[in-house]
């Protein structure tokens, strides 16, 4: 199978520039202390199709998708994770993509794969159905949220200054100061709630890292087809932005967006949804649609 975004190269001109180029140092590094991070998505929904992406650089910029099947999500997953590694370098971005539902939404992404830690790149997630995924997928974070936060601190052991965060390090880094490469880390984690237990869940076990994270350069996107009263509360105080593609009830999508609209899109739509950032009105786009040929 091939996997093919129409458009998709358009979008991405929208996010680099039509002649940008990423500036690396010797280092194998951006020499940008704050690159922006904006991951497109598709285009508004009406006549002028205006380019609409997600901007990681923005404070708190965690982020939710909810669609059920048949709405788009698992394309418009996809269509995120190849954007990302499309248009930033490893040294700017890396990216790691785990399906709890072992359903392989990220299938054919890409040959890498790891059960433990993050790779530079893209790394998706996976094991055999003998291991406990969630476990696996909670002690990679751990791994890497302390193998970040020890960095931060070897960098302020060695220039004798304080370094609080991932921006700080960065700019630090790009003032010509010879320390590792430190790039922001994306976390796209479809069915989330899969991980679950009677006891906690996913997001009560991964409070730490969704409270530092940004200071460290993690954002996570949580996607998920139907959106559980106890996750909802557990994420709301946590979320940048809101997705919601087309959903099963009203209450869904008003949980997810603040308004019924991604309830009345119509079955026959896959792909158009809604896109909330902060306190703003949600956004109706469409995504472009996936091709699949032998």
């Amino acid at each position: 199978m091939v996997f093919k975004i129409p458009g998709f190269g358009r979008l991405t001109r929208h996010v680099r520039g039509d002649t940008a180029q990423s500036t690396i140092d010797e280092r194998g590094g951006p020499i940008d202390p704050s690159p922006a991070l904006r991951i497109p998505i598709g285009y508004t929904d009406d006549d002028t199709r205006t380019p609409i992406d997600i901007d990681l650089t923005e404070p708190g910029t965690h982020g939710l998708l909810v669609g059920t099947d048949g709405s788009g999500r698992t394309h418009l997953l996809r269509t995120i994770v190849t954007a990302a590694t499309d248009i930033y370098t490893a040294a700017e971005l890396i990216v790691v993509a785990v399906d709890l539902s072992r359903h392989d939404d990220f299938a054919g992404l890409t040959d890498h794969t790891s059960t433990l830690e993050p790779s530079r790149a893209l790394t998706v997630i996976t094991t055999d159905p003998s291991h406990d995924l969630t476990h696996l997928f909670l002690r990679a974070v751990r791994f890497e949220v302390g193998g970040r936060s020890q960095q931060l601190r070897d960098a302020a052991r060695q220039l004798s200054r304080e370094i609080p965060d991932f921006a700080t390090y960065n700019a630090i880094r790009a003032s010509g100061h010879a320390l590792p490469a430190l790039p922001a880390l994306l976390v796209v984690v479809a069915e989330f709630q899969r991980g679950d237990t009677g006891e906690s869940t996913i997001i009560a076990e991964l409070d730490h890292a969704l409270a530092i994270g940004r200071s460290l350069g993690i954002d996570f996107l949580f996607a998920t087809s139907t959106l559980s009263g106890r996750a909802a509360t557990a994420l709301t105080s946590r979320l940048g932005y809101r997705i919601a593609l087309r959903t099963n009830t009203i209450q869904e999508s008003r949980t997810v967006i603040g308004a019924a609209d991604a309830s009345e899109i119509p079955d026959w739509q896959p792909g158009v949804g809604f896109l909330r950032v902060g306190d703003g009105p949600p956004v109706r786009f469409r995504t472009p649609t996936p091709e699949a040929t032998q």
